[in-house]
């Protein structure tokens, strides 16, 4: 894999260096797979008809039928002897050859599998044609004599009775051969996996690649799975990847099939851990059970069929969840510390503050009492125990948190007449998990905090296969990925009308310090990425060619709805400036006598808890784009980002030669920019990044040849969509011997040798372009702030004056308002300053160049040996980059280092200052 050179510090890249003519020469012409437009969840049947003299045989008529639904599709080689049939449902076929003058032959075996080609020789014997000569074996693509592709095709018969972890296909992929990594340098964002041809995953958080369908691909409703690693048939990926998984839906048949089945585990079963016994701990408690059942059949005989299933997943149980407490004395002011002498110490923080100044609370603030009344409240619903401090308790509760999976599937054939054919599927996950967030303390009164976890994806496909005459077929495709996800959904809202209290208290480990106020909120977020994607194949067979030809579409809308902002957020503790911090002292006759330094601070943190003294305030308000401005209490502000894109691709399978298939043809995408549809996106341009200096003079002192007044401005639209996207891919596949005359048999004998060439082009991860195009969600939100200052500035408070229940001051806001252009000068050199972000307008799309060459040999009647070399290389590939200076000895070209450009300057402005002309304007 190799990443070219970039010049922003943001997303961006540049043309990569064009490969030598040479290897490509070398290696031959590559092509997707001739498999026809399939879309992944389909077959091909090549035949090629021969008589005794090897000579091809024209105008033999063909019969192809489904043995499981009795479908039958007809056809009659070209003059080269041909024909093919397309779009073919997976499963076993049985040919019939007719010919005047030619006695019959039949394969009553014929295998078809998703991404395929089976290639078939026949040869026809002179004689009456009411003779027939059959061959009663399975003739399928072992060994693919007019393919390019490289990939593997699971039969689910062969593992199905495997115990297979959660009944989930996925894993079975990374197995394969040639699966996506770093020995083939193809990418992993370039992944890409379908459902009966509808896209099975969007591409927002694809980092790490694209294997996994959000929807659960299980053993009881997927008939095949098929990895095509690479060359791939140039109707698959969307223009979104460069590899393949294809998952093809069960259909039913003739025959009723039905199953039952339970995968069950139990710790009853199983072995403690190692560790476990290492540490004499039981075996963990695991009680899960997977059930279901499914049916398939015949509606109408020979003409509708459906499939359907149920499954159920269960696993009830929970976890441990824990909070600390101040213990009872500690609730009262009590604090215990161990002095520098070993000698454990008792004071009363509440006490020493008011004996100190009696302006100073001596009792409990009122509101914090409340909320120590219900923390107490809620001890009887857990276990209390010491942790090692006197001062603190550990509260620890089960929550209840079962997970229940469903997984219904259907599927719907209607074989109208073998001129249309319609078929319909659904697959569907959708889980639940109530308590997923467990409640910041337990009881009743806490209840409602708890927050459960459930999610709803699908894909739905539909197909129409139209033979229009046996040499001109069309198949459409549509279909809708839904992706539905609701975190914490039915926590509690009373945040609308209350804050969050963070205690903070020190030496409690984080997140607990914060929470053990209670007064805390699970907030919900939810995100939905609808994906539609639609496609068009017409395959058209002119004499040696079979060309297919058409379009695609998808449509990708993702939704990420945010926590709700606009909370009040209280931080207790002793501000600087707070009179109360005076009361606290740790010397020999201090009121604290010998404590440390920590045990000083706790004192002060325990005084402020109790006494409800505040430290700061502070929240957000999220941007509203139907006003254009921030909110003024709780409410979110929702991301919606849009990204589609379509293409035309040709191709032609042309069999020059029984024994040898060039393959070729050519996608172009039309591929639209990711965007914001509400227009509230903040990013630099490449001008507005480098300022005044100008582009790439960052670091070349005297250069204004920039922008003076640098801006990040939104916009909705931050880079330019890529309408120059040729896709070229060429190929052959060679069987070098000749036929041995047997019917059935692959011609050319047990050797195919392939090579080519192809170039795929791939989308990254939508994130990416949030992360930048948004300067990191920067502009998003309005901070809301109260300060403890003397100054009486707005937005700040007298240190010590404000407690818990108090009425507050106005709140300081920045920024004051919504600025669709902020001036980067606003917030140069301020502390905690916005950091500028942004894209390359002109960023190019990345794409994969891959080549292979490959020798396959067949072992015996039932094995193959194959040899390959397969090379990738992936150029334009994104990359943010930072061009804040870091290496001051690397020079620019022509120029001296930024060290050296340094030391100049010093030396020139000590030449200044001996002149007073100069020194009085340096």
């Amino acid at each position: 894999m190799t990443l070219d050179k970039f010049t922003f510090s943001f997303f961006s890249n540049r043309p990569g260096r064009v490969l030598g003519l040479l290897p490509l020469l070398v290696l031959a012409l590559a092509c997707c797979s001739p498999s026809w437009a399939q879309m992944g969840s389909f077959g091909t049947v090549s035949i090629v008809v021969l008589d005794s003299s090897n000579a091809v045989v024209s105008g033999a008529q063909l019969e192809l039928r489904d043995l499981s639904t009795n479908d039958v599709r007809n056809g009659s080689t070209q003059d080269k002897g041909l024909y093919t049939f397309v779009n073919l449902p997976i499963g076993t076929y049985k040919l019939t050859v007719t010919k005047a003058g030619f006695e019959s032959a039949a394969i009553d075996l014929v295998l078809v599998q998703a991404a395929k080609v089976t290639d078939l020789t026949v040869t026809l014997k002179v004689g009456v044609t009411t003779a027939i000569v059959e061959v009663h074996e399975e003739s399928g693509p072992l060994m693919e004599t007019t393919s390019n592709a490289i990939g593997s095709t699971i039969d689910v018969k062969q593992i199905e009775d495997l115990p297979v972890g959660g009944r989930d296909l996925t894993g079975l992929s990374y197995l394969v051969p040639g699966y996506t990594g770093a020995f083939s340098g193809l990418p992993s964002i370039a992944e890409g996996n379908n459902i009966d041809g509808i896209i099975g995953s969007p591409s927002r958080m694809k980092f790490v690649g694209n294997s996994q369908a959000v929807v659960s691909p299980r053993l009881e409703d997927i008939q095949e799975m098929t990895v095509q690693t690479d060359q791939v048939d140039l109707s698959s990926g969307y223009g979104q990847a460069n590899m393949q998984i294809n998952y093809v839906t069960r259909r039913g048949t003739n025959n009723l099939h039905g199953r039952i089945y339970e995968d069950f585990r139990n710790a009853a079963l199983n072995a403690n851990t190692w560790v476990n016994d290492a540490t004499n701990q039981a075996k963990n408690p695991l009680i899960l059970n997977d059930f279901g059942g499914s049916a398939g059949g015949a509606i109408l005989k020979d003409k509708l069929f459906f499939f359907g299933s149920f499954a159920m997943s269960k696993q009830p149980g929970g976890y441990n969840a824990t909070n600390w407490l101040l213990a009872p004395a500690t609730q009262t002011g009590s604090f215990t510390y161990t002095d520098s002498n070993g000698a454990a110490q008792t004071v009363n923080v509440l006490q020493i503050a008011h004996n100190f100044n009696s302006s100073l609370p001596g009792t409990v603030n009122s509101v914090i009492a409340g909320e120590l009344q219900q923390i107490n409240s809620s001890l009887s619903h857990g276990t209390v125990s010491g942790n090692g401090d006197v001062n603190l308790q550990t509260l620890t509760w089960p929550q209840t948190s079962p997970i229940t999976y469903y997984y219904p599937t259907v599927r719907i054939d209607y074989n109208i007449s073998q001129k249309y054919r319609i078929n319909f599927a659904l697959n569907e996950s959708k889980n639940h998990q109530p308590g997923a967030s467990a409640a910041y303390l337990p009881g009743p009164t806490f209840a409602s905090q708890a927050a459960s976890t459930k999610s709803n994806f699908y894909t739905a496909s539909l197909g129409f296969d139209w033979t229009i005459k046996p040499t001109l077929i069309n198949q459409f495709r549509g279909g809708m990925l839904y992706n539905w996800t609701a975190y914490a959904y039915d926590a509690t809202t009373t945040y609308t009308s209350n804050p969050s209290v963070s205690w903070n208290y020190f030496g409690v480990p984080y997140p607990y310090g914060g929470n053990m106020s209670g007064q805390q909120f699970n907030l919900p977020i939810s995100t939905y990425y609808p994906l539609f994607n639609a496609s068009d194949t017409a395959s058209w067979q002119r004499s040696a060619h079979t060309i297919s030809f058409g379009f695609s579409f998808y449509r990708e809308q993702d939704h990420y709805w945010n926590a709700p902002a606009g909370i009040v957020n209280y931080n207790l503790g002793l501000a600087t400036g707070d009179p109360a911090i005076n009361a606290f002292t740790n010397g020999p006759t201090g009121s604290l006598p010998n404590a440390s330094s920590n045990s000083l601070s706790e004192a002060q943190q325990l005084y402020a808890i109790l006494a409800g003294r505040i430290s700061s305030v502070g929240g957000q308000y999220a941007y509203d784009p139907k006003t254009g401005q921030y909110l003024t209490g709780v409410g979110a502000y929702n991301l919606d980002e849009l990204q589609k894109a379509w293409g035309l691709f040709y191709q032609d399978a042309y069999r020059i030669k029984p024994t040898f298939t060039l393959n070729y043809g050519l996608r172009w995408d039309f591929t639209g920019d990711d965007h914001d549809l509400t227009g509230a996106y903040h990013g630099a341009t490449p001008q507005d990044l480098f300022g005044p200096s100008g582009v790439g003079n960052l670091f070349n002192p005297g250069s204004l040849k920039g922008t003076m007044d640098p801006v990040i401005a939104a916009r909705a639209h931050q880079y330019a969509p890529w309408n120059v996207s040729p896709q070229p891919a060429i190929g052959i596949a060679w069987n070098p011997q000749k036929t041995d005359g047997i019917v059935g048999k692959i011609t050319g004998g047990q050797t195919v040798i392939r090579s080519g060439f192809s170039l795929r082009r791939f989308t990254e991860p939508y994130q990416y372009f949030w992360d930048n195009a948004s300067d990191y969600g920067n502009f998003f939100y309005q901070n809301f702030s109260l300060n403890p200052s003397n100054t009486g500035q707005p937005g700040t408070y007298a240190p010590g004056s404000l407690s818990v229940g108090d009425t507050l001051p106005p709140y300081l806001k920045t920024p004051s308002a919504y600025q669709a252009v902020a001036h980067q000068s606003d917030f140069t050199f301020v502390s905690g300053a916005v950091p500028v972000n942004g894209m390359d307008p002109r960023i190019q799309q990345p794409y994969t160049m891959s080549w292979n060459l490959g020798i396959q040999r067949a072992v015996g009647r039932t094995g193959a040996l194959e040899v390959r070399y397969v090379g990738s290389r992936s150029p334009h590939q994104w990359v943010s980059l930072n061009v804040n200076e870091v290496n001051i000895f690397a020079a620019l070209p022509g120029q001296p280092s930024f060290l050296q450009q340094f030391i100049s300057a010093q030396k020139n402005l000590q030449i200044c200052m001996t002149n007073s002309t100069c020194a009085n304007n340096p």
